[in-house]
């Protein structure tokens, strides 16, 4: 008579324990066998096949194909020389959770942000006992809650969030966030001498001589850059600079001739944004300024004839 003992360990070490998750390797170890004897595992009643692999005539079986509801148990047939015997152990069924499809997203348009704007994750399936979040492989936040919301993403990060349910599965998923961020204003200046050139910050002109062009483009200005796409805006002043009226539809870099009508001394600037391109972020603007002084005069004609009487015409 033989005493034939089954132990069944998942991946987590935890002896006895017959309950995995999909994918997970599952290790049988069975005892009471003696020297001489022969070991066949059974899945089911029959040797592993398919996709289950058969460990041959040794005392532990590693498998991870196997699925909720199949039992798993050995058989011995001992030494023939001694009379040939054969005794089977009584089976463990195994249990098999699969782990939950993880999802993660943000509440921004291409998950792209400026420098520590806030930014709202939702990890789904909902329901789970678990869930955390991680930025850039620092975990931030860790509980039941599947929405996490920082203020501290300032540059190009990835989130991972590694979701858990009651019978210990995991599943994670990890987008990247994007961070428009890293203007540098680039220069304006005018073009004083009509050569489609800047060459001066600040010019004067005749009240009737119009806005030259404004270049923002080498080799008389500079384009702005950032760590990602830039985008232009334009405004102008007549009161020195406290307040600024926009240019609408003025994005690109140069400011082009006879675009604002010149009256007045005019602060014309040009404000340079970090964008991410299929949003409509304006971020980190940084701004380059010209002046335009305009000159007016007052003329006065008089007429006296020979009389001396002023204004005898």
């Amino acid at each position: 008579d033989r005493t034939l003992t089954l132990n069944a360990a998942e991946t987590s070490g935890v002896e006895d324990d017959n309950e995995i998750c999909s994918g997970d390797t599952i290790t049988f170890t069975a005892a009471g066998n003696q020297a001489g004897d022969t070991i066949q595992w059974l899945v089911d009643g029959i040797a592993p096949a398919g996709a289950l692999t058969d460990p041959g005539n040794v005392i532990t079986y590693p498998e991870t194909a196997l699925v909720s509801g199949q039992q798993v148990s050995f058989r011995i047939t001992t030494n023939a020389g001694s009379g040939s015997c054969v005794f089977e152990s009584t089976p463990i069924t195994v249990i098999v959770t699969d782990p939950p499809a993880a999802t993660l997203s943000s509440d921004k348009t291409s998950n792209a942000i400026c420098e520590n704007e806030s930014i709202v994750f939702t990890a789904l399936p909902a329901g789970q006992a678990n869930y955390e979040f991680f930025i850039d492989g620092v975990s931030k936040q860790s509980g039941a809650a599947n929405t996490f919301t920082t203020t501290e993403i300032n540059q190009d990060r990835p989130v991972r969030v590694v979701i858990r349910n009651a019978a210990g599965c995991e599943d994670d998923e990890t987008i990247n966030v994007s961070v428009a961020r890293n203007t540098t204003p680039g220069t304006i200046q005018i073009d004083t001498d009509g050569d489609s050139q800047g060459d001066a910050i600040t010019h004067s002109i005749c009240d009737v001589t119009g806005q030259p062009l404004i270049d923002g483009t080498a080799p008389g200005g500079a384009v702005a850059t950032s760590s990602d796409q830039v985008i232009y805006r334009w405004a102008f002043s007549t009161n020195g600079g406290a307040t600024f009226v926009p240019i609408a539809g003025q994005t690109g870099s140069d400011l082009a001739a006879g675009t604002v009508n010149i009256t007045q001394t005019t602060i014309i600037r040009r404000t340079s944004y970090a964008t991410i391109t299929g949003t409509n972020l304006l971020c980190d603007p940084r701004s380059d300024e010209v002046t335009l002084t305009v000159t007016d005069r007052t003329l006065t004609l008089n007429a006296a004839e020979t009389s001396g009487v002023e204004d005898d015409n």
